[in-house]
């Protein structure tokens, strides 16, 4: 049979040495190695997810403080204990100057589309007309309100074509009924009540020009 026999090592039966592949350069090995650590590097960056940013304006408030996890039903609304004060009366007058207040009291709130209304807890005359009495619905006597500036839920932006989330977190004002999102802004500046019924007395219709 012709022909050369070579062993494992490349070595011929004569000792001679015979390469069976090219060797790589150390530099080439080297160029190689910084691409990778430079790609994997760029990869991660890559990754790594930024701080969504915060769009969300101040005065948030949730709607279950104020009425419990239930937005519609009036069963599992909380009390809460109020004050009313004068923080404005005409010159004219100072029989109810500015600071006068009245008892503690004891309400529930009502959200409605435009205005938030605080309602006695109880009924104001015991065993008449069951208002007040904790049932599916508020019917307490109206002793504050207050206008709803916005209702609207916190989630991120998304892509009105493709529906993919963004990396931005707003005021969501469209995507739910007013009475199923879960936050709102109140415009607390004024008692939309001239009477918040002061043990009975009409304050706000006898001397005028009060606000509460």
């Amino acid at each position: 049979m012709s022909g050369e026999l070579r062993t494992q090592n490349g070595t011929d039966r004569n000792g001679g040495i015979h390469p069976t592949a090219p060797r790589r350069s150390r530099l080439g090995q080297a160029l190689t190695l910084v691409a990778l650590g430079a790609l994997s590097a760029g990869t991660v960056d890559c990754a790594q997810q930024r701080a969504p940013i915060d769009q969300r304006q101040e005065n948030r408030l949730s709607k279950s403080f104020f009425v419990g996890p239930d937005l519609r039903g009036g069963q599992d609304d909380p009390e809460f204990y109020v004050n009313n004060f004068v923080v404005a009366a005409p010159a004219s007058q100072t029989l109810v100057p500015v600071g006068t207040y009245d008892e503690v009291d004891r309400i529930r709130f009502e959200i409605q589309e435009n205005f938030l209304i605080a309602r006695k807890a109880y009924e104001y005359v015991t065993g008449s007309d069951g208002r007040g009495v904790r049932g599916p619905t508020n019917t307490g006597l109206i002793v504050a309100v207050y206008r709803i500036i916005s209702h609207f839920d916190e989630r991120p932006a998304y892509s009105p074509i493709t529906g993919e989330e963004l990396n931005i977190i707003t005021e969501n004002t469209t995507d739910r009924p007013w009475f199923q999102r879960e936050k709102f802004r109140v415009d607390w500046s004024q008692n939309l009540v001239d009477n918040p019924d002061w043990g009975g007395l009409f304050y706000g219709q006898i001397f005028g020009d009060l606000l509460f």
